[in-house]
């Protein structure tokens, strides 16, 4: 009796082992049947298919955990204890290594089948992770700079107010001056700058620090871990590596703040407040010696571009210098015409180059844009406490005394001193230098424009002046 009962045992062992077998081979599935030990004891043709590995290549051969991603083991060490624990089927999503190194995301199962076997699914929802991350990389990613947006900041700003992240220091960055190079050379240049600050602040950090781009010029950076001696240090290597930047168009130029939480106690909210504080201190303090910068930046663009040559520049500021002392200028007029000596075509690089090198004739459209090039230096001079005394002459030295100048067409006295003073020099020096006139047939044509282009009395003085 017993010798039959465990003869129908075993057959009816057997008969659901074929079943599983029969099942899982046709299942659109990939699967595998497992012994306790995690060994590979028999597969399907969509488990080949899915890691490229052969029947006779797994079988008896093979550990599942062979193909696993090395970080993930313990992931799947962890799932198996739960499993045996409770009895449960959950999923849980792994990594695993095809035969040709492409890594692959997985959803796993297993489910206990008989004694010691086990049915393992494998379902490949690599595209589905992929798009799940491009979708979260959005979520939490600035567009222009790939760095952290402001969403994911806060979200790690709350993780990280803990202490075992003290101290936890805050920087806070802005980038000087944004406002001008978008006014001057367009979004693209400025978004060139934004996405070089970004590289600068990525090189001067650790791989667990959190940069975000909090808005248009602004970043803040969380160092876990690190008190303020330290923070400051990372500061400076940013200003090191600003420096060393060489770029065709401005400088850039990067104001900082640093504020430390070194007590769970204290709000870390007060300690970002306090760190903008200082980076607009810092702002405050540099301002003149960026000022100063940007405008000799701006200026020696003007040159190596070729919108101006140094050596017009330098008649041009003789002529201004000596024409302002015949006509009794104070010294403050004389220090603002030497200003606009050299920036009075400062606009000029706001210009497409393709349409000021152009050899033939400019068709209207840009004719019109050569002639922006006057608002663009007026806004660039609007933007620096220095160049405001000279900002209106940069923007009316191209009307003239009958109105039919331009940008705006006013006439007579309504164009400033400064503007009607550097129109006739400038008119001089391109004649005699450029166009190659003499002396005399230059003064002579200007004396004819007299009241048309050129203020009356001016030219009287300029004409009988000796300043040549």
């Amino acid at each position: 009796m017993d010798i039959y009962q465990d003869s129908m045992k075993n057959r009816r062992m057997k008969q659901s082992e074929d079943i599983y077998k029969l099942l899982f081979k046709n299942n659109g599935t990939a699967m595998f049947i497992s012994e306790d030990n995690s060994s590979i004891a028999l597969i399907n043709d969509k488990l080949e298919n899915l890691i490229g590995y052969s029947k006779e290549e797994l079988e008896a051969n093979m550990k599942f955990e062979d193909l696993i991603v090395a970080d993930d083991k313990i992931k799947f060490k962890c799932y198996e204890k739960q499993r045996r624990k409770d009895d449960k089927s959950d999923n849980c999503e792994l990594r695993i290594v095809d035969k040709w190194g492409n890594i692959k995301t997985v959803l796993l199962q297993i489910e206990s089948i008989m004694e010691s076997k086990s049915i393992v699914s494998l379902i490949d929802i690599s595209r589905r992770k992929e798009f799940e991350e491009r979708i979260e990389h959005l979520m939490y990613h600035d567009d222009l700079t790939e760095l952290y947006n402001r969403s994911y900041y806060q979200k790690m700003l709350n993780c990280l107010d803990d202490v075992e992240q003290l101290p936890l220091s805050i920087i806070i960055a802005d980038n000087n001056r944004l406002k001008l190079i978008n006014d001057t050379f367009g979004h693209g240049q400025g978004d060139k700058v934004i996405k070089l600050v970004a590289k600068i602040l990525k090189k001067s950090t650790r791989d667990r620090d959190i940069i975000a781009r909090w808005g248009g010029d602004e970043f803040s950076i969380i160092l876990p871990n690190t008190d303020i001696d330290n923070a400051k240090k990372v500061i400076k290597r940013i200003k090191r590596e600003v420096e060393k930047v060489n770029v065709d168009i401005i400088m850039p130029s990067i104001a900082l703040g640093v504020a430390t939480k070194t007590d769970i106690s204290q709000n870390i909210e007060e300690i970002i407040k306090l760190a903008e504080r200082r980076m607009y201190q810092d702002k405050l303090e540099s301002k003149r010696i960026i000022d100063n910068a940007m405008i000799i930046s701006l200026e020696n663009n003007l040159t190596v571009s070729n919108y101006e040559s140094k050596a017009h520049i330098r008649r041009i500021k003789s002529l201004l210098l000596n024409f302002g002392k015949i006509l009794g200028l104070d010294q403050d007029n004389i220090n603002h015409l030497k200003l606009l000596a050299r920036l009075h075509d400062i606009g000029k690089i706001g210009i497409s180059q393709e349409v000021f090198n152009k050899s033939t004739s400019l068709t209207k459209l840009e004719r019109s844009q050569l002639k922006q090039h006057c608002e663009i230096g007026y806004r660039i001079a609007r933007s620096f406490q220095e160049l405001l005394p000279i900002a209106n002459a940069i923007l009316f030295h191209h009307e003239r005394w009958d109105g039919k100048g331009y940008p705006q067409g006013i006439k007579e006295n309504r164009i400033p001193l400064l503007a009607r003073i550097i129109s006739i020099v400038h008119y001089y020096d391109i004649r005699t230098e450029v166009d190659s006139l003499s002396h005399q047939e230059v003064l002579n044509e200007i004396d004819h424009m007299k009241g048309k282009r050129f203020d009356p009395r001016l030219v009287d003085e300029f004409i009988n002046s000796n300043i040549f």
